[in-house]
C-alpha cells in the first residue's frame, strides 16, 4: 500500500529515531542517507542540476553508468572498502549537503558531491547515496557483510577485509 509523503517521512522518521536511539546498526541507502543527514541537524541539496549547477550528472538510471569513489582516509567505510572501491551507480537528483554534527562525510564523487556519511561515534551508521543493492560487486557484498557483521556483534563496527 502507498502512503501520503507526509505519512511516509513520519513513519521512516520514527522508525530511524527508534532504531537510533536503541543503537541498532542503521544503513540508510539513498533517501535513507538523506534522512540520516537531516536527522542529525544536515542539510540537503534539493535539486543537484539547479543547486550545484558545475556538478556532473547523478540521475543516470539502472544502467551500466558508474562513477568512481572518493574515499576518506581513516573512514570506516575506507576500512570496510579497502582501497579501490568498485565504481558505484547514481540514481539520485538530491544529495546530503551538509551531514550535519553527529555524521560525517566519508566519500564523494569526483565533482565533489557527498556519495557517503557515516556516524562520528563508534557504533555502525551509514549513509549511501548510492544503491549497493542493485550492483553485483565486491563492494557491495562488503558492506552488506560488515553491517550483517555489526547486527550480530551488537551494533559494534566489525571492518573486515573486502570480501571479493
Amino acid at each position: 500500500f502507498d502512503l501520503a509523503p507526509e505519512t511516509q517521512l513520519r513513519f521512516d522518521t520514527a522508525l530511524l529515531d527508534a532504531a537510533l536511539e536503541r543503537e541498532l546498526p542503521v544503513l540508510g541507502i539513498c533517501y535513507g542517507a538523506q534522512l540520516l543527514a537531516l536527522h542529525h541537524g544536515g542539510t540537503l541539496h534539493h535539486h543537484l542540476p539547479i543547486d550545484l549547477p558545475a556538478a556532473g550528472p547523478h540521475q543516470l538510471g539502472d544502467g551500466e553508468t558508474r562513477h568512481p569513489l572518493k574515499l576518506e582516509p581513516g573512514s570506516h567505510l575506507a576500512q570496510i572498502l579497502g582501497d579501490a572501491p568498485d565504481p558505484v551507480n547514481s540514481l539520485h537528483h538530491q544529495a546530503v549537503a551538509e551531514p550535519g554534527s553527529a555524521m560525517r562525510v566519508c566519500a564523494r564523487a569526483d565533482d565533489g558531491v557527498i556519495e557517503a556519511i557515516e556516524a562520528r561515534h563508534d557504533g555502525f551508521c551509514l549513509g549511501l547515496q548510492w544503491h549497493p543493492e542493485k550492483l553485483d560487486a565486491a563492494s557491495s557484498r562488503a558492506i552488506f557483510a560488515a553491517f550483517i557483521r555489526a547486527a550480530k556483534n551488537n551494533g559494534e563496527k566489525a571492518p573486515s577485509p573486502r570480501e571479493g
